[in-house]
């Protein structure tokens, strides 16, 4: 059994990670903690854990983490790296946040501000399985990927591989309200969100720069990345619309096909996707279509699990080696 530990259980991340390594084949979870619920059984603060008596910690004891396989880190963004000096240099990490997802310093700093642990950056792999499979199996750390940025990399990834993108991509992408957070806030609290529908971060979404960062390292052209994203009275999923010119000579669907036809988590389609079609898997639907010599690609995916909680539960068998798929079979619409 593979041993690990969450830090940051309370959120809505944190709560579905937790429920996917307890019904996880080769998992055992022996610790994890959640800052205010410190003291609380881990089935008083998310009842869907039911008998369940793991008691949740302000903290990990240093003997805990010294009989870890593995740990995860679904804390708040900067977190993440301040905890890195305080870790075990040869400790197995995944984390949730954005700390450590972009690879140039310059624009990771641009977007988020200083960073106080830049020298552990080159230790993490960008949890992408489709984009990072060969490193993520040697990897020792591993940075979960943002939910949009999962959308985007997926709608863009087989175009770019093949060279048939000939200009910018737009992107639009629509979100529920559990990518904000448990804690209500003026634009993410319910009474505000129902009936309602609006785009935020006209000037630059901070999962930008991390697509380029992912994208670049497949193709260097420096094609400008234009991403648009909205609010929608949703609780659950993302929503993306890719636009792009393509050489018109590609069958665009026969390359997404065969670029993901061995991905145990990317459905290809001719027609466009639901989001009910993915909420509640670790899924990701994709449809591309072309017209006019313009793409449109088509990708739903649940924000909270293959944009987060079951890509990281799909790192963590490639790290262990095993199957991509262990803990994360199940009927779509039925959680575990």
């Amino acid at each position: 059994m593979i041993r690990v530990a969450l830090e940051g259980a309370s959120g809505y991340v944190g709560g579905e990670l937790l429920s996917l390594l307890f019904h996880h084949p080769e998992v055992e979870v022996v610790a994890a903690t959640a800052g205010q619920a410190a003291g609380e059984e881990l089935a008083a603060i998310r009842p869907r854990f039911g008998a369940c008596t793991l008691q949740l910690q302000t903290h990990l004891e240093p003997d805990q983490i010294d009989a870890l396989d593995l740990l995860f880190l679904a804390l708040p963004h900067g977190e993440s790296a301040r905890r890195m000096g305080t870790l075990p240099r040869k400790l197995p990490l995944i984390d949730l946040a954005a700390d450590f997802r972009i690879t140039d310093r310059v624009r990771a700093e641009a977007t988020y501000g200083p960073h106080p642990a830049w020298d552990f950056q080159p230790e993490f792999v960008y949890g992408l399985p489709e984009l990072n499979r060969p490193r993520l199996r040697e990897a020792r750390r591993v940075a979960v990927p943002g939910c949009f940025a999962t959308a985007a990399c997926l709608a863009l990834l087989p175009a770019l591989e093949k060279g048939v993108l000939r200009g910018p991509p737009w992107i639009s992408a629509v979100t529920g309200s559990s990518g904000s957070g448990h804690r209500p806030q003026s634009k993410t609290h319910h009474p505000e969100r129902a009936l309602n529908f609006f785009g935020y971060q006209q000037n630059g979404h901070r999962h930008q720069p991390e697509i380029e960062s992912a994208l670049e390292s497949v193709n260097p052209s420096k094609f400008p990345l234009h991403l648009q994203v909205h609010s929608a009275p949703l609780v659950r999923g993302i929503y993306a619309s890719a636009f792009f010119p393509v050489d018109p000579s590609a069958d665009l669907l026969e390359i997404y096909r065969r670029r993901f036809s061995a991905e145990p988590f990317v459905q290809v389609r001719e027609q466009p996707p639901q989001l009910a079609d993915v909420v509640g898997t670790p899924r990701a639907a994709v449809s591309v279509s072309v017209r006019s010599e313009t793409a449109t690609v088509f990708v739903a995916i649940d924000n909270l699990l293959k944009g987060a909680a079951s890509q990281a539960v799909q790192c963590m068998n490639l790290l262990f080696g095993l199957p991509e798929d262990a803990g994360l079979r199940w009927p779509t619409g039925v959680l575990p």
